[in-house]
């Protein structure tokens, strides 16, 4: 029983699509008596709309949940049976399948309002191996054929994906979301446009209206998301022509502009000059000022065993110990030591056996691995106490984890690295 005689609370949990649910569907249930609030799902203190309170949770008649990987965090505060309507996220994997963690979204001065919070892994890779912004573009631009991925076997991917997704959910839209090919629905991989948001909004409220009365027939205008479509646009990431083209989207248009945060809209290529630009410009400003693992997720530590220590950061690695395609780092020996050996693993994910090799100096070793193996490389690197050497490990082939939908990561994988041992 709540506190305050007849209070009534409908609560809407998730992200920033939930919130514009909140914001065109819910809250207008405040004028027929309702307290209606929001509960963030991510960390945003711009956003000033306060979280529901002990009273108002013990007063909900329901809550709207977005699938989320936690789930809403206070179930326990609502009453015994109270209805629970759950609807999917709005997002998709199939136009951009380059898609990665950008590790150089950073405001750096003269250059604020300059940020790419999404990064393409085919960028990032041309850009970790130190080429410069022609060579990039170039390569990005004219070199498709030499990148492009399965995407009839990406699209199988993604229809299983958000098939899933829907039998968690009460709310359906596997139907409205997966083809991607007929209609533009997505100005980036989670922000849908304003007719997807039309879409959801109008389902949600189909199926809540049997808890609450009022969401019978509600119908969002036309224009209803468009004011949240211009807030979050910001982000909008171009489609790249040649996935476009396998794709067979015939809504393409290559001069189309997507809005920034800085408020340009630049089409596909003048965005991906401006991104490698700032990429690159970003990059020589932490790497001069030496930020490495507070800003760079290509320079976590690698896992060390023995007299030696990591110099600098590690290009390649990441905290869980998995390592690109291409890692490259340096140690410095604190004891003499005769060679290292790498000890790691080659993901059965992977759909072919690979080449890894291990470089230091003139020394190299490599060998073939089959999916699912462990393996170990030794190198001869003859140190002694304070000398330095500079070490490169490769894997012919890569994984992404992304495409595979074996986790939520976009990187691209080569092995797990188990142990790098100096004796």
């Amino acid at each position: 029983m709540s506190e305050r005689r007849g209070l009534r609370t409908v609560v809407v949990y998730g992200n920033c699509q939930a919130g514009a649910l909140w914001d065109v569907v819910v809250r207008p249930l405040e004028t027929a008596g309702y307290t209606v609030r929001f509960a963030r799902s991510y960390a945003d203190p711009r956003d000033a709309r306060p979280a529901p309170s002990a009273p108002e949770l013990a007063a909900c008649v329901l809550l709207l949940e977005q699938i989320d990987v936690e789930g809403f965090p206070k179930m326990e505060a609502l009453p015994a049976g109270c209805p629970v309507v759950r609807f999917p996220s709005l997002d998709t994997n199939l136009l951009w399948p380059f898609d990665a963690i950008n590790p150089y979204d950073e405001a750096v001065p003269g250059r604020e309002s300059v940020r790419y919070p999404y990064g393409d892994r085919i960028l990032l890779r041309c850009i970790e191996r130190d080429w410069d912004a022609e060579r990039t573009i170039a390569y990005y631009l004219d070199e498709y054929a030499d990148y492009r991925v399965d995407l009839p076997r990406l699209a199988e991917i993604e229809r299983n994906r958000l098939r899933a997704r829907d039998a968690k959910a009460d709310v359906k839209m596997f139907d409205a979301i997966h083809d991607v090919v007929a209609e533009p629905l997505f100005w980036s991989r989670n922000h849908p446009r304003a007719s997807l948001l039309a879409t959801l909004a109008r389902r949600v409220a189909a199926v809540s209206a049997r808890f609450v009365p009022e969401l019978a027939d509600r119908e969002p205008a036309a224009d209803a998301f468009d004011a949240h479509v211009d807030r979050v646009a910001w982000t909008a990431v171009p489609v790249h022509p040649g996935v476009a083209a396998d794709l067979g989207c015939a809504w393409y248009d290559p001069h189309e502009r997507y809005r920034q945060f800085d408020g340009t809209q630049p089409t596909h290529d003048e965005y991906v000059r401006a991104f490698v630009e700032s990429a690159i410009a970003t990059r020589e400003l932490q790497q001069r000022r030496g930020l490495g693992a507070t800003l760079d997720p290509f320079g976590w530590k690698v896992p060390l065993t023995g007299p030696v220590r990591q110099v600098g950061t590690a290009p390649g690695i990441y905290p869980d110990a998995f390592a690109a395609p291409l890692l490259r780092f340096e140690v410095e020996a604190a004891a003499a030591v005769e060679r290292l050996t790498v000890r790691a693993y080659y993901p059965p994910q992977h759909v072919r056996a690979g080449t890894v090799a291990c470089a230091t100096g003139g020394e190299s070793a490599e060998a073939t691995v089959a999916p699912g193996t462990a393996f170990q490389l030794t190198v001869p690197m003859p140190l002694r106490p304070g000398e330095r050497a500079r070490l490169v490990l490769t894997c012919s082939e890569r994984l992404n984890m992304f495409e595979r939908a074996e986790s939520e990561d976009s990187r691209d994988l080569g092995v797990l690295i188990l142990e790098i041992l100096a004796a």
